[in-house]
């Protein structure tokens, strides 16, 4: 390459950005600005350079990769774009937090955003996988009578008025053999039962009768739970 033709580094920074080689084109994008742009080429490396920055803030937001965070925060400088360092900046604190929330709570669970709330997977008995909304003011884990009518447990209690977000409700105490939340297993597992609950989306709500059992923490931008052993 003719190192000193900003029209070949031009034509390699949008090469490289269509090729999602963003750290190669910002390097073609920083050599342009401590050359000489030609006034004919300003505006398109402008809109390049917001094209550049925008897929690659993206890229690493994703990846979580800091190291390459504070390498890109350096050349936001350098390249005269205080908004986007700030933002950026942002970003890093985040991650940050995310890997403190990992080193002090060993197990995460991702989770499946639905509206306002998430979806948790969990398995019965070893043999019944579902989806219950994470409800953080419910007192109990609760199933609807019609998932748990495909798995065996034994009643303990009838008739049990209990709490969630929306207000009380009432159904059955019963104990299934297993309860699994990602790698954590609870045997001998006592949750309540939901009576004519809608199962389009989920089968009932993982309440305080898990949560409890831990230290935890929400991570509602990255629909992550975090869990760590009382």
């Amino acid at each position: 390459m003719d190192y000193d033709n900003p029209d070949l580094h031009y034509l390699a920074l949008r090469v490289n950005l269509k090729l999602v080689n963003y750290d190669q084109a910002m390097e073609h994008l920083i050599y342009m600005r401590d050359a000489y742009v030609p006034e004919r080429l300003m505006e398109q490396v402008a809109k390049q350079q917001q094209l550049l920055l925008k897929a690659y803030i993206q890229e690493l937001d994703e990846s979580g990769d800091i190291e390459a965070m504070d390498v890109l925060l350096g050349q936001l400088y350098y390249l005269n774009e205080p908004e986007t360092a700030d933002r950026l900046r942002q970003i890093i604190k985040q991650h940050e937090k995310i890997n403190q929330l990992a080193s002090l709570y060993p197990t995460q669970i991702q989770m499946t955003p639905m509206g306002r709330h998430h979806l948790v997977e969990v398995v019965l008995n070893d043999s019944l996988t579902l989806e219950l909304i994470l409800d953080t003011g419910a007192s109990y884990v609760s199933v609807s009578d019609f998932a748990l009518a495909q798995v065996h447990y034994e009643l303990k209690r009838q008739g049990v008025t209990f709490q969630t977000a929306n207000g009380q409700s009432q159904g059955d105490i019963v104990m299934i053999d297993s309860f699994r939340v990602g790698d954590i297993e609870l045997t001998n597992f006592e949750l309540s039962t939901l009576v004519n609950y809608p199962t389009q989306r989920n089968a009932g709500l993982l309440g305080q009768g898990f949560l409890s059992l831990f230290d935890w923490q929400i991570d509602q931008k990255h629909h992550v739970l975090y869990l760590a052993p009382k």
